[in-house]
């Protein structure tokens, strides 16, 4: 399934790329969008010229994609009987959602995965917790829209032990920052934890790729504004208060930037990346927040984004 990303400036300018076709060129750019949270994808040549040239039935892939393996761009391997592709500096600069489902496609051989840590509960140990904390949120005790939540965040090192898991309710948890408890000084970041629930949930880490591959870069974390300062500026040098609404005029120069960064897009891939952009930076958000800092963008820049 394609996903949204986004390409630096730099991408443009590879001097390694250069010297590949426009084809190549978009190509590649191309299978940015159909890789997995790994950088992965089937090496199925016709399938992914459906994707990116639906309007250029002649085009030959096969080839192309050659030439970006010989390139060092991609790489094309057998395994288990199955073709697949490995963008080997995928991972460099790209920060999947912590939603997005991990990989089901085998890495090639001597490649680093990303080590991405699912934060789903096995069905027995959730039971476990709802039993011990008697079906309640330990907040504020409402029974209903329960999750299972980490006590010090696994983004802060906590685990995924019995002892670093409670019950909340979606509001306390959503209200909830990512707090080291228990050490007597009482820090406080205010990145959200993402909930354990029904689904699985990853959450990514850097890892670069052992193969030497030239630098072509993509995927920016956030759009920058010459002359101005950036919302990530602006959170490092003041803590983030732990309400939301507090945080509009930050999460809302976090919406200038993604505009910027990602042009016309849909409300839904500009809500995501505002919120992975608050999570990275630890700025306490909710859905609530992030609508109204978007709106209050658009209005500003008088930008529409298709419905």
């Amino acid at each position: 399934m394609p996903r949204a990303r986004l390409l630096k400036p730099g991408f443009f300018k590879n001097p390694e790329l250069a010297q590949l076709s426009v084809t190549h060129r978009l190509t590649y750019a191309g299978l940015w969008t159909l890789a997995d949270r790994e950088g992965r994808l089937e090496d199925r040549p016709n399938r992914i010229r459906i994707e990116v040239f639906p309007y250029e039935p002649k085009i030959e892939l096969d080839p192309v994609l050659q030439d970006l393996h010989a390139a060092g761009f991609i790489r094309r391997y057998r395994v288990a009987g199955r073709k697949v592709i490995q963008i080997p500096k995928f991972l460099v600069h790209q920060t999947p959602h912590f939603k997005e489902p991990a990989s089901e496609l085998p890495p090639p051989r001597g490649h680093q995965d990303s080590a991405v840590v699912a934060f789903g509960v096995p069905d027995d140990q959730r039971a476990r917790i709802l039993a011990r904390d008697h079906y309640r949120c330990v907040k504020c005790g409402a029974g209903d829209h329960l999750t299972i939540d980490h006590i010090v965040a696994r983004t802060r090192g906590g685990t995924g032990d019995d002892e670093n898991l409670e019950v909340l309710c979606k509001r306390c948890n959503s209200k909830k920052g990512n707090r080291l408890k228990g050490n007597g000084e009482g820090v406080t970041s205010t990145a959200t934890d993402p909930p354990i629930n029904d689904a699985s949930m990853g959450h990514s880490s850097m890892a670069g790729s052992p193969d030497p591959v030239p630098e072509a870069e993509a995927v920016p974390r956030s759009g920058t504004r010459t002359g101005k300062s950036s919302a990530a500026d602006a959170a490092r040098r003041l803590p983030a208060p732990e309400n939301p609404k507090d945080n509009l005029g930050v999460i809302t120069k976090l919406a200038h930037d993604a505009i910027g960064a990602l042009g016309p897009t849909s409300l839904s891939d500009l809500t995501e990346s505002v919120k992975q952009r608050c999570a990275e930076l630890h700025i306490a958000y909710d859905s609530l927040a992030v609508k109204k800092a978007i709106d209050s963008a658009l209005f500003q820049r008088q930008r529409p984004v298709h419905a």
